[in-house]
C-alpha cells in the first residue's frame, strides 16, 4: 500500500477521532470522511482497472471485487457492533437501550444512513441523531453504509464505462457523474440530507477515481516521465505543489468554515495529493501506522466516547481508544486478513449470527436494570412524565383543514378549534410547535370564559417572522390569513426562536428579523384588540430528559445534578440578541411575556424541579407534564389581567 495514502488515511482519521472528543475547537474535523471516500474511489478504480488489465470474466471480477470487500470490512465491523451491542447493557443507561438495539439492527444491515434520514424527517425522533447529547453508538456506521452502498454499484459503473475505448470519453463520463452528484448539493434545502445521502457522495469517490484513471494514463505514456520529471522541476509546479499539499491540514482549522466550500475543497486537494504519488518524501512511520490502524479506529472511537465520556476523562478515553484499536488490529484484524476464503466467511456467519442471536435475547429476554434506591422512584416517575407528556394536536381540538398546502408540502401539527365557550371573546394562539406544547395551559387558564378559542400551530411557523427553514415564508402567509380570517379579540404568538432570531445584531435599523417583527405585527395590531408574544427564552439541548435519567441511574450527588441548570448570566448571555430584537418592536397592543421567571431560582434556570428532580423538559427541546404544571399559573396570572367582558 502507498505509504502516501495510509499518512492521508492517518490525517483523516485522527481529524475524526479529534472533531468527535473537541467539536468546538476542531469544527472541520469531519471533513476526515471526506478524504476517507477520495480514497476508496481512488482504490477501488485501481482494483478493478487490474482486474480489467488481467482479462478476468466479467462475473468472476464482480464476485472477487465483493469477497475482497467482505473480507476487508465485514469481520471486524460486525465483530464491533456485536461488543458495542452487548457491552451498552453494563456501561450505559437503558434509556439508551432502545435506540440503539434500533440503529444496532440498521448497522447489521448497513442502512446507518437511512435510518439518519428517517429520524431527520420525523420531528419526534431528531433527538436519536443529535451527535452531542445522544448516546448513540452507531451514529458513525453512517458512513461506512455509504461505503458499502457504493461498492454495491462501482462495479457496474466500472463496467458500463469500460464499454467505452477512448480514455478520453471515459474521464468525461466520471465528471458528468462527478457534476450529477454535487449538483444535488444545491438542489437539497437540507444538508443532513446530502450529508447522510449515498448518490450525494458519489462526486468525492468521483474525483478518487478520476486521480487513477489520470495516474494509470501518465504511467502507460512512456514518454510522459520525463514530461512529468521536466514540468515537476519547476519552482511554481514544487511551490504550488506544495501549498496545494499542505492544504490539507485545513482540516485541523479551529475555525469554521463554509461545509459546500471546504469540503469541496479538501476533495480536491485529496485527490491531487494521491495523483501526485510523490515517492521521494520520507513518511513518518507513526503516521502510516495509525493509517493501517485506521479502519479499526473509526470503528472503535466513537462507541467508546460515547459509553465513556461523560464518565471518564478525555485522557482516559483516548488511552481507550488506542488501547483497543491497537489490540483489534493486531489480534483480530491483520490475522484474518492472513486466512482463507472459508475460514473467512465462516467467521463473519458466525459473527452475524451472533449478532442476530444477541438481538433475539434483547428482544424475547431483555435484561432489567436495578435503580440507586435514592432515586428509584424518581426515575420511574420520570419516565412516565415522558410517556405523559402533551399529547400533540389535542383531541379535543377539532381538526381544521389546510387546503392551501400542496400537495407534499411538509409539515407537521396544522390548524384546530376548540369547542366553543360561555365568553365573548375570540382567543387565537399561533406560532410553531411550542404553540402545540403549550396550548392545554393556555386554554385552561380561561377557565371556557371565552366565544372560540383557535390554533394554528405548524412547524417553522414563527408567527412574526419568517426564514429559509421548510416553507416558513408560506406558513407566515397562511397564518396572516387566517388571523385576518378570524379576526381574534386576543391573540397569543407562542414561538420557540429560531437561530436568525439569536444571532448577532449588528444594525437594529436595518435588521431582517426586527423588520419583519414590526410589519407583521403591524398587520395583526388592525385586526386585534390585545397581543401577546412570547420574549426570549433559553433552549435547552436535545435529549435533556435521557441525559437527566442518565445521571439518576448512575447514582450520582444531587450536587452533580447542577449540569442541568444555567446561571441567569450565562442564560441571559444566551437570549441577549432574541430578546434585543422583542424589545425594539413598535407595538401599542402587544405585551412581551418573561417565561423565564418561571424556571429562575436562587439566580439560576432551572431544568428540573430540585426537590422532586423531576425534569421539566423532554427529548426534543419541549416541556414535560412537569414543566407544562409549573407553567401553568404564569398564564393563569396572564388571563387574570386580561379584560373578558
Amino acid at each position: 500500500m502507498r505509504e502516501d495514502i495510509q499518512c492521508l488515511r492517518g490525517l483523516a482519521i485522527i481529524s475524526v477521532v479529534l472533531y468527535h472528543l473537541f467539536p468546538n475547537i476542531l469544527p472541520n474535523g469531519y471533513l476526515g470522511v471526506d478524504i476517507f471516500f477520495v480514497i476508496s474511489g481512488f482504490l477501488m478504480s485501481q482494483i478493478l482497472s487490474k482486474q480489467q488489465e488481467n482479462g478476468q470474466n466479467k462475473l468472476m471480477k464482480i464476485v472477487d471485487f465483493y469477497y475482497r470487500r467482505m473480507k476487508r470490512i465485514l469481520p471486524i465491523y460486525y465483530f464491533v457492533i456485536f461488543l458495542s451491542t452487548f457491552l451498552k447493557i453494563f456501561y450505559q443507561a437503558d434509556i439508551w437501550w432502545p435506540q440503539n438495539d434500533e440503529y444496532s439492527k440498521y448497522s447489521l444491515e448497513f442502512l446507518t444512513n437511512h435510518k439518519i434520514l428517517q429520524d431527520q424527517t420525523n420531528y419526534f425522533n431528531q433527538y436519536n441523531i443529535d451527535v452531542v447529547t445522544s448516546r448513540n453508538l452507531f451514529l458513525h456506521c453512517w458512513s461506512l453504509c455509504v461505503e458499502i452502498q457504493f461498492y454495491i454499484i462501482i462495479p457496474f459503473i466500472f463496467i458500463a464505462i469500460n464499454l467505452f475505448e477512448n480514455v478520453d470519453f471515459k474521464k468525461i463520463i466520471v465528471i458528468g457523474i462527478f457534476f450529477g452528484s454535487y449538483s444535488i448539493t444545491f438542489i437539497s434545502v437540507d444538508p443532513n440530507f446530502t450529508f447522510n445521502f449515498m448518490p450525494a457522495r458519489i462526486w468525492q469517490f468521483s474525483i478518487g477515481i478520476l486521480a487513477q484513471m489520470w495516474l494509470n494514463e501518465l504511467r502507460s505514456r512512456e514518454k510522459c516521465a520525463e514530461e512529468k520529471s521536466s514540468i515537476a522541476n519547476s519552482n511554481t509546479v514544487i511551490q504550488l505543489k506544495i501549498v496545494m499539499q499542505s492544504s490539507i491540514i485545513l482540516v485541523f482549522l479551529p475555525i469554521h468554515i463554509n461545509e459546500n466550500i471546504i469540503r469541496l475543497i479538501i476533495t480536491l486537494i485529496t485527490g491531487f495529493i494521491i495523483f501526485e504519488n510523490n515517492e521521494n518524501i520520507k513518511y513518518p512511520y507513526w503516521l502510516i501506522y495509525i493509517g493501517n490502524a485506521s479502519y479499526v479506529i473509526y470503528l472503535v472511537h466513537w462507541p467508546i466516547i460515547t459509553m465513556f465520556s461523560s464518565n471518564l476523562s478525555t485522557f482516559t478515553v483516548i488511552y481507550l481508544i488506542i488501547i483497543t484499536s491497537i489490540i483489534l488490529h493486531h489480534i483480530f484484524e491483520k490475522i484474518l486478513l492472513q486466512n482463507g476464503k472459508i475460514t473467512i466467511v465462516l467467521v463473519t456467519a458466525f459473527i452475524l449470527a451472533l449478532n442476530i442471536g444477541l438481538h433475539l435475547t434483547l428482544k424475547y429476554n431483555p435484561p432489567q436494570k436495578s435503580y440507586p434506591i435514592e432515586y428509584n422512584s424518581t426515575i420511574i416517575e420520570n419516565f412516565d412524565n415522558l410517556q405523559k407528556r402533551i399529547n400533540w394536536m389535542s383531541p379535543d381540538c377539532q381538526s381544521v383543514k389546510i387546503p392551501e398546502f400542496p400537495k407534499g408540502f411538509w409539515f407537521k401539527f396544522g390548524r384546530c378549534k376548540f369547542a366553543n365557550g360561555n365568553g365573548k371573546k375570540k382567543i387565537m394562539v399561533i406560532g410553531n410547535s411550542y404553540t402545540v406544547n403549550l396550548i392545554q395551559p393556555i386554554k385552561e387558564a380561561f377557565e371556557g370564559n371565552y366565544s372560540t378559542f383557535e390554533m394554528v400551530g405548524i412547524t417553522s411557523n414563527f408567527g412574526i417572522f419568517y426564514n429559509d427553514e421548510d416553507d416558513s415564508e408560506l406558513k407566515l402567509t397562511l397564518t396572516r390569513k387566517y388571523v385576518k380570517e378570524v379576526k381574534p379579540d386576543i391573540l397569543f404568538i407562542i414561538t420557540r426562536v429560531s437561530k436568525q432570531e439569536k444571532s448577532r445584531i449588528f444594525d437594529h435599523k436595518t435588521d431582517d428579523v426586527i423588520l419583519q417583527y414590526n410589519d407583521n405585527i403591524k398587520f395583526y395590531e388592525n385586526l386585534v384588540d390585545k397581543i401577546y408574544i412570547l420574549g426570549a427564552f433559553p433552549v435547552v439541548t436535545h435529549n435533556f430528559i435521557y441525559q437527566f435519567i442518565d445521571k439518576l441511574e448512575l447514582d450520582v450527588s444531587r450536587d452533580k445534578l447542577h449540569d442541568f441548570r444555567i446561571s441567569e448570566n450565562d442564560m441571559e448571555e444566551s437570549i441577549r440578541f432574541s430578546k434585543d430584537r422583542f424589545n425594539s418592536i413598535q407595538c401599542r397592543k402587544c405585551e412581551i411575556m418573561d417565561m423565564t421567571k418561571v424556571f429562575m431560582r436562587n439566580s439560576y434556570f432551572y431544568g428540573y424541579d430540585d426537590v422532586t428532580l423531576l425534569s421539566y423538559f423532554d427529548n426534543d427541546l419541549h416541556f414535560t407534564k412537569t414543566g407544562l404544571d409549573k407553567i401553568r399559573p404564569f398564564f393563569e396570572e396572564i388571563v387574570q389581567n386580561i379584560t373578558l367582558i
